[in-house]
């Protein structure tokens, strides 16, 4: 399941046309950046709410605790540190509570993929502008608009 998380981690990094600009050195610090960043988040909002019940439940166990990141020894994000917003409100359901711990497992394993690509002095971009244009494009696609028309409630 590593291996499964981690590919679709970059496969997404790439989609949104993340860099490591967009993190920070410490995954933590970089966790809560990209969570933070609406544009990512929206995207895997809509991205992942495209996908199967069998597919959110196969991301979400790829999720590690805390106590697990402590085991590990490692530079590793756990899901509980990369928001402390509940995932809980009287507005979500199931499907919603299991799309944002997907959105907290993927932002989890693109910051450790996003602050070691920063500590070896890299880069994932493929040029600043071809980035900016990538994400134009994902912002102008109907499931996005209409999921930011929600969010501001018009």
């Amino acid at each position: 399941m590593g291996r499964y998380i981690h590919n679709l981690a970059k496969q997404l990094i790439g989609e949104i046309s993340v860099t490591s600009r967009d993190a920070a050195l410490d995954p933590k610090d970089a966790a809560k950046k990209l969570y933070s960043n609406e544009m990512i988040y929206n995207y895997l909002w809509v991205w992942l709410t495209q996908r199967s019940p069998e597919t959110l439940g196969k991301i979400a166990v790829c999720g590690i605790s805390l106590e697990q990141v402590h085991d590990m020894g490692s530079r590793k994000i756990a899901i509980s540190q990369v928001s402390e917003r509940s995932i809980f409100s009287a507005e979500t359901d199931g499907r919603d509570v299991l799309v944002e711990l997907c959105i907290r497992v993927i932002i989890a394993k693109m910051a450790d993929i996003l602050s070691s690509i920063k500590r070896l002095g890299g880069d994932v971009e493929e040029g600043e502008l071809e980035a900016q244009e990538r994400r134009a494009r994902i912002l102008a696609l109907p499931a996005m608009q209409e999921r930011l028309r929600i969010l501001r409630g018009a």
